[in-house]
Formats: C-alpha cells, structure tokens, sequence
C-alpha cells in the first residue's frame, strides 16, 4: 500500500513538475509562438487566394467569345435543343415552340399545338427520348408532352402513374434509357421508361434536399440537379439554392455539389469539371464553377436579354447556347438566346 502510495506521489509529481517546464516554456516563448501562428495564418491565406486566383483566371479564359441572339418573332425561350435538324426554342410566355435552321434564325417558323386540337401549359424544358421523339415538360401544368415531329404528329401526355405530377420543369434522358424528371412542386425527382410509366420509380430523398428542381443533367456518373429552395407550400425547405448529385438513385441520397445560400438558380450545364448555370435572384446572371473548387465567377451579365434559363453544349463546335426567357412581363422584354465558344 505504502508503494502504491509513493508511486502515485512520484508519477503525479513528474507530471506536475512537466507542466512547469512546458508552462516556463510557453510563458518564456508566447510572442516568438504567437507571431509564428500568425505568419502561418497569412501564409495559409495567401496560397487560398493564390489557388483560387488561378481558378478563377482559368474559369475566365474557357470563355472565348460570346454573342447575343435575338428576333422580333422569338418569344422568351426556356429552353433550346436540336432535334430533326432544326434548332427548336420552348415559348414559355407562348405556349408554342420556334423552329429555325440556325443561329441567324433562318426560316423561323413556330408550332402552335392548338392548331392541333392539343395546348401546351408553359412548355420548360426538353429532351429526346431512347425511341427519338421530342419530350417536353409542361412546367406550369401536370405533365410530359410527347411529339414525333415538328407538326405534333404522335402527340402523347403522361402525369404519372396516379396523375400526381404538378409543375414538371427539367427532363433528361440517361444512357441506360431511363427519364428522369423534376416534379418541381412535388419537391421529388421521378424516373420511368416510356410514356406509359414503365417501371416508374420515386427518388426517396432521406435528407429531404430536392426542392424546386429546374433542369437536369443526366451524365455517366449520375444525375445532376439545379434546385432552388422556393417559398411555397409543400415543398422542402431551406435557403438560396444548390446543385446536387444523385449517384446512385436506388440510395435515395444526394450530394451537395455548390452551396448558394442567397441566390435561386435556373439552368445548368455540366462540361467536364467545369459548370455554368443562371442565377435569379442576385441579378439575374451566368455564373461558373469548378468541381471541387468552391469558387464562382461571373462568365456574362446579359441583363439585357433578363432571366438566364435551359442551357445546351454542343461539343463538335465548343459552342454552348443558353435561353433567356426575358422578364414576366413578356410584352416588354423577349429574351433571347446566348452563344458562347468555350475552351
């Protein structure tokens, strides 16, 4: 016992006399260690802003050129997709889709599906289905609208299983054959096979992230996801926006990608690392990003043309072309289209 006791007081004893000579050492050396800390702080600092200065001047120079499109009979575009050889613009404001062969507009023409009996509810967003047809999504209605061609022949609707679709905004088709589409005021992302709702599947979203989604990107690694918290009944909250990842859709999990907490976000594009998408609320801009870099830069303002909105990649010509659909009030302000060359 009396051992016990002594080893107690010796081992206490040494770890007290240690705590004196580490205290005399601090007390002795507080401003060498305190300026050393802070000359590691700036230097911490100055490699940050000396790699996201690189990022940025490389971000900056992907951009070549740049050219605004517009035509007294093109009306707020949402989005732009080639499709039979023709370059095809959703009206949103319209409820018509514009046909023309190139970006000088020629031979505009529109179609209207009431001269078919049919009505688009604000046509969004567009794909080309495994089978070749055109897909759009009625973003103010219940539905996906399908056509065969440019005159409407084949026209088909699908709201879902049980109908429940409501305010459908981006739409994408992924190489495995799969439609995958933002119900936008169902705060859910719904995939399916054919416009019958073949194998029709709801993404789970365990962390609640998917609020008002706007368009998608299907790529090889997963599905990317321009989503807006909005402030409407139903729908998941949060705030700002972000751009999420659903790698897997069976895990119902996403990954959060970009965080922008004071802004809404519209479209996306995705070319390798680098994203682009259009920002709402904070001035109504084209902003780009690098995958694993949480740095922005502002490409082009284009306030003049409103609203940036759907965005497409053309990789044969570099060429990237994204709409904007102008303003709400539509009489006043059109929109147009933007090109630019991208390294």
């Amino acid at each position: 016992m009396k051992f016990l006791f002594n080893s107690i007081v010796i081992k206490n004893f040494g770890v007290f006399f240690l705590g004196i000579l580490v205290g005399g050492f601090l007390h002795n050396n507080y401003h060498q260690l305190d300026k050393l800390g802070r000359y590691y702080e700036r230097m911490n600092q100055f490699l940050t802003e000396y790699r996201e200065n690189r990022v940025r001047d490389r971000l900056k120079k992907s951009l070549i050129s740049q050219q605004q499109l517009t035509h007294p009979e093109l009306f707020n575009p949402g989005d732009i997709i080639w499709f039979q050889g023709k370059f095809v613009a959703t009206e949103l404001m319209h409820n018509q889709l514009a046909i023309f062969d190139d970006l000088q507009f020629t031979n505009l023409r529109h179609f209207d599906p009431q001269s078919i009996g049919q009505k688009f509810y604000n046509p969004h967003f567009m794909a080309i289905s495994p089978w070749n047809t055109l897909l759009l999504s009625d973003g103010w209605g219940s539905a996906i609208v399908e056509i065969k061609d440019l005159e409407g022949n084949g026209w088909k609707t699908f709201d879902g299983p049980d109908h429940s679709m409501h305010g459908p905004h981006g739409i994408c088709v992924a190489q495995d054959g799969w439609i995958y589409v933002a119900d936008s005021k169902k705060s859910r992302i719904v995939r399916f096979r054919d416009m019958d709702g073949k194998d029709w599947q709801v993404f789970a979203d365990h962390q609640h992230k998917i609020s008002y989604a706007r368009q998608l990107i299907c790529d090889e690694d997963g599905i990317w996801i321009a989503n807006s918290y909005e402030n409407l009944p139903g729908l998941n909250q949060g705030q700002g926006a972000n751009i999420l990842k659903i790698a897997n859709f069976e895990s119902g999990m996403t990954e959060e990608i970009f965080s922008l907490p004071y802004t809404n976000i519209t479209g996306m594009l995705r070319i390798g690392n680098q994203f682009i998408w259009g920002e709402w609320i904070m001035g109504q801009r084209l902003v780009t990003g690098q995958l694993g870099h949480n740095i922005t830069v502002e490409l082009v303002p284009a306030q003049s043309l409103g609203v940036p909105y759907g965005m497409r990649f053309f990789p044969e010509q570099n060429l990237w072309l994204g709409t904007y659909f102008g303003s709400w009030d539509w009489q006043k302000d059109k929109g147009g289209i933007l090109s630019m060359k991208i390294d």
